[in-house]
């Protein structure tokens, strides 16, 4: 039984360092990838070039960050599985 806690604690630090790591880097990572280039907005003629620059940034952004959130979570519920 010990062994299988052993087991669970390591991965769930295999997936919850990398999960936090991309939350932690996401600012780095749209930048360098040009996430935000690829964003689409539905509603472009309304906004200033400013404004849709902004836009774009922060929704490639968040889309990193819930990426991140994704891979860290399972990471999360081991952990909190095998502490139980």
């Amino acid at each position: 039984m010990e062994a299988i806690d052993l087991v669970l604690k390591i991965l769930a630090f295999v997936f919850m360092v990398p999960g936090f790591g991309i939350i932690y880097g996401a600012r780095r990572i749209v930048e360098r990838y040009r996430l935000y280039e690829k964003m689409q907005c539905p509603f472009e003629q309304e906004l200033s070039e400013d404004e849709l620059r902004e836009y774009k940034f922060d929704k490639a952004l968040l889309n990193v960050k819930f990426l991140g959130l994704a891979v860290a979570v399972p990471g999360i519920v081991l952990l909190f599985v095998s502490f139980s």
